[in-house]
């Protein structure tokens, strides 16, 4: 459905910001795979914030 990275990201930190984290999980997993062979700057800046709502949402679930 989704196929833009960057509204992949922007819908991880809304599903992370309502406690969804099992969402922001599998649409950071989703927009990841997209950018996966990508090496511009954007495409890493992008890769880091994805990484960090799958980081965040763990991190939260185990408070």
């Amino acid at each position: 459905r989704y196929k833009d990275p960057m509204v992949l990201s922007i819908l991880a930190a809304a599903f992370t910001e309502v406690g969804a984290f099992d969402s922001a999980r599998s649409i950071a997993r989703r927009g990841l795979a997209l950018i996966e062979s990508d090496s511009t700057p954007a495409a890493s800046s992008l890769r880091r914030r994805l990484e960090g709502y799958t980081r965040t949402s763990v991190e939260a679930q185990r408070r």
